[in-house]
């Protein structure tokens, strides 16, 4: 309904970081009164926080000295260029473990434009512009051109992302932004636009998103240790997915402080991706960086496919191949090391002529993957039939064959027990 003010309206927030007071407006604002809204912010892991004004002409200063707005051409956090606070855009305050009181003008209501920028794949920064929460996936009130389907939150513990069109998140993400909310969106073509009005909020109390969708031909990985916040990592196997960044994958935003651990894949194009959605693959990289040495762990938390249950993580660095499916990967490492250590490995043994012995190539690797108890012996053959490797006693699990320095199509055959197989690599 209407809202008439003539004295002193309040939004309060309890000291847990959740906005308790939640306002929708659905008509007419009007009286000379003051209206305030609060955000208690946690001090937590980094003490950076995304924020957005609910309020129409909100003074800067509001959200601390030290606030920012990302520059979506560079970005690249810089000062704030207006004396107040943009509805629809999101800031970055580094104080915390207090109140922020949002106060200037009227509550935010009615279709407001949130930023972007005139520039394809660049990641910008907006702000939920109402005093409620508000859903992503709301059937009426948003206008997204050009705007790829997945949204990315952060509150002082690192970046949560979810995608309306997967129904899929990680660190905890959902439909849901929670009033006052910065969250950042990807533009996907040079003329894009984004902007909401009040059919999209709600009475949601959330202060971070939770993930609500189970789904099948899943992969979801953790990693955590050495006192840095944890992160994950989404594989979907989907046969309509390209294998290019598109709407079906949630890009990976990246914390700027060095007590953050980042787990992520890549596109065939070679965007960053906290949820990678794709064809099916026998095997693909898997990237990790983090601004802290030590001991970190990477487990699979979700692993759900249709056509097998193994999934084995290569450590390239120590020769390791680990299953997944039967446990966490213990690992050591060392800030500047290289962010390509990982291969993650899918499927049982495809079954050929029987066997139970799959065989395949990733660049210039052949792969063996054994199930058995029995010992392996490969051969490879080149187009004339010419033996130009060969390995004797390759145990249960994956296996490796570098062929760097060769060219062209090979015949690979492994034999065990009374198995024999052969297949084409390339």
């Amino acid at each position: 309904g209407e809202l008439l003010n003539n004295g002193s309206f309040t939004l309060k927030s309890t000291a847990n970081d959740v906005p308790t007071g939640s306002l929708i407006i659905l008509g007419a604002q009007s009286g000379t009164g003051i209206v305030k809204a609060e955000r208690y912010l946690t001090a937590v892991t980094s003490n950076v926080h995304y924020l957005s004004s609910p309020v129409t002409a909100a003074a800067k200063a509001v959200i601390g000295t030290t606030a920012q707005q990302l520059n979506p051409l560079t970005a690249v956090n810089e000062a704030i260029s207006t004396a107040t606070l943009t509805p629809g855009r999101g800031y970055s305050a580094t104080e915390a473990g207090n109140v922020k009181t949002f106060t200037g003008g009227m509550f935010n209501s009615g279709t407001v434009n949130l930023m972007v920028t005139n520039a394809s794949l660049k990641s910008v920064l907006d702000g939920n512009p109402f005093p409620s929460a508000i859903d992503w996936e709301a059937a009426t009130g948003w206008v997204k051109t050009n705007i790829n389907t997945s949204i990315s939150v952060r509150n002082g513990a690192g970046f949560a992302s979810y995608n309306s069109a997967t129904h899929l998140g990680t660190n905890g993400g959902t439909r849901y932004i929670a009033a006052m909310q910065g969250f950042t969106i990807r533009t996907m073509a040079v003329t894009s636009l984004l902007s909401a009005d009040n059919n999209v909020c709600v009475h949601n109390p959330q202060t971070y998103l939770k993930n609500e969708t189970r789904t099948s031909n899943i992969l979801r990985l953790l990693t955590e240790g050495a006192g840095c916040s944890s992160d994950e990592a989404v594989v979907v196997f989907n046969p309509q997915a390209d294998e290019a960044f598109e709407t079906l994958d949630n890009p990976k935003e990246f914390e700027q402080e060095p007590n953050f651990a980042h787990i992520y894949t890549k596109s065939s194009d070679g965007e960053v991706l906290a949820v990678n959605s794709l064809t099916e693959q026998k095997t693909m990289p898997l990237y990790f960086s983090s601004g802290v040495s030590g001991k970190y762990t990477i487990k699979a938390t979700e692993l759900n496919f249709d056509q097998f249950s193994k999934v084995y993580l290569e450590d390239k660095l120590t020769g390791k191949v680990s299953d997944l499916s039967n446990g966490n990967y213990s690992f050591s490492y060392q800030t500047g090391t290289s962010s390509d250590r990982f291969m993650l490995h899918f499927g049982n043994g495809t079954v050929v002529e029987k066997a139970e012995i799959s065989v395949y190539a990733f660049e210039k690797t052949i792969y063996i993957n054994n199930p058995l108890t029995e010992n392996v012996s490969v051969s490879v053959y080149d187009i004339s039939g010419r033996l130009v490797k060969q390995a004797n006693g390759l145990g249960s699990g994956i296996s490796k064959i570098d062929m760097t320095g060769t060219n062209g199509l090979y015949t690979v055959k492994a034999e065990a027990r009374n198995i024999q197989i052969r297949s084409g690599v390339k």
